[in-house]
């Protein structure tokens, strides 16, 4: 049974999609391409894109928090999304970099 809402959510990510996409084709003249991977979803196709696409990528993550003592806590550290990002930059064979 397919849930309310489905069809346009899923019509409205591939125009965004498709709408980002011709924007990077379109905008980009460069052939050496520096890329913010977070390890996310959105950051590692755009990424993985752009490889395919023939750029020369470089791969940089952004330390954008640091744990605090009695700050709120999470279980998701910025080593964790490092660790990760770092996982996509091999796999598409991109140098990679943590800049704070």
């Amino acid at each position: 049974m397919p849930i309310a809402g489905y069809e346009i959510i899923t019509f409205t990510f591939f125009l965004s999609t498709f709408y980002f996409l011709l924007l990077l084709r379109n905008s980009i003249n460069m052939e050496r391409v520096v890329v913010g991977l977070s390890g996310g979803v959105d950051s590692s196709v755009a990424a993985y894109i752009l490889k395919r696409q023939g750029y020369d990528l470089i791969a940089l993550f952004m330390v954008n928090w640091h744990e605090r003592v009695g700050a709120v806590t999470s279980r998701c550290t910025w080593e964790d999304d490092a660790l990760i990002a770092e996982m996509v930059a091999k796999k598409l064979d991109i140098p990679f970099h943590i800049v704070d």
